[in-house]
């Protein structure tokens, strides 16, 4: 007579159960092992010299002083300082930060975590945000529009503030006081028509419903943008009046026309800062500015 250990799955039948295949008395209760590769020192961001406080910065620094949780969208265009003013706000209250890259590639496992193998046993290895989560870390996901919709969907439980239950884990994650999600996009969570964003997806409507708050991040005023360049060229030991002023003034002219639809390319803070890296290593001013012609296919 077979025992019910010996049964096939199809023999299975109904009147047996999971307490007659495997007597509580017999499962040894182990607690499952746990790879984590953060810390949560290393994770607050240094303060940098050369920022600017500018735009929606206190805003940021606001809701991280709050130690509450929150869930905040930034949007605005490429190389306008969404990522740094979040960095930065985050190494001013000293709160450590999980920057999560997004790409078509990024799984649900590469978000919260998978199993894996580790001297012969499976053990669970921690995402990021369940580390996030656990620690009252802020997580920021950047180019969150490059994501597939369907894996983005995972955070969706995560967004809402509450306990949520991590598959891989097999166990309920209660985020500690300081928890919160910020996300970064060039588009809106819409995807990009123009091409200038290829790789970005129209995101879910309820996905990004979960998102309390939306800030839009554009670019800085003359003024801020002079303070900018100003502290990078001295941080670099870079000496020069006429090359600071033309810049600056150069940039806002071509954003100007670019905003006006009269050039298809404009100057990012960001590309305006790589100019002025690029003519301290070349010393040629014109040569900088050429490269990044180059680059734009100006």
């Amino acid at each position: 007579q077979q025992t019910a250990y010996e049964m096939r799955i199809s023999d299975w039948s109904s009147d047996v159960c999971s307490s007659d295949l495997f007597p509580s008395h017999d499962i040894p209760k182990t607690q499952e092992t746990v790879i984590s590769k953060f810390s949560y020192n290393e994770l607050i961001p240094s303060q940098k010299e050369t920022f600017v406080e500018w735009g929606n910065f206190k805003t940021v620094e606001t809701l991280l002083k709050s130690n509450k949780f929150f869930t905040l969208y930034i949007t605005g265009d490429s190389g306008c300082g969404k990522n740094e003013m979040v960095a930065q706000a985050c190494a001013k209250v000293g709160k450590p930060l999980v920057r999560v890259a997004s790409t078509r590639e990024t799984k649900e496992e590469h978000l919260v975590g998978s199993k894996t193998l580790l001297d012969g046993s499976i053990v669970y290895e921690e995402g990021p945000v369940v580390w996030a989560a656990e620690n009252g870390a802020v997580l920021l996901i950047d180019e969150i529009s490059a994501l597939c919709p369907n894996e983005a969907l995972c955070l969706q439980n995560i967004l809402e503030g509450g306990a949520f239950f991590v598959k891989a884990a097999n166990r309920v994650v209660v985020p500690k006081e300081g928890f919160c999600v910020i996300a970064t996009d060039n588009t809106k969570g819409r995807g990009s028509d123009s091409g200038r964003y290829i790789g970005t997806n129209i995101l879910n409507d309820a996905f990004l419903e979960r998102f309390e708050m939306t800030i839009e991040q554009g670019y800085p005023n003359e003024k801020i943008e002079r303070q900018i360049i100003e502290k990078l060229m001295k941080s670099i030991n870079l000496s020069d009046d006429e090359f600071l002023a033309r810049l600056v003034t150069w940039v806002q002219a071509i954003r100007k026309t670019y905003m006006e639809e009269g050039l298809e390319e404009q100057i990012t803070t960001r590309r305006a800062c790589h100019i002025v890296k690029a003519y301290d290593k070349l010393r040629k001013a014109d040569l900088a500015i050429e490269l990044w012609a180059i680059v734009t296919g100006k």
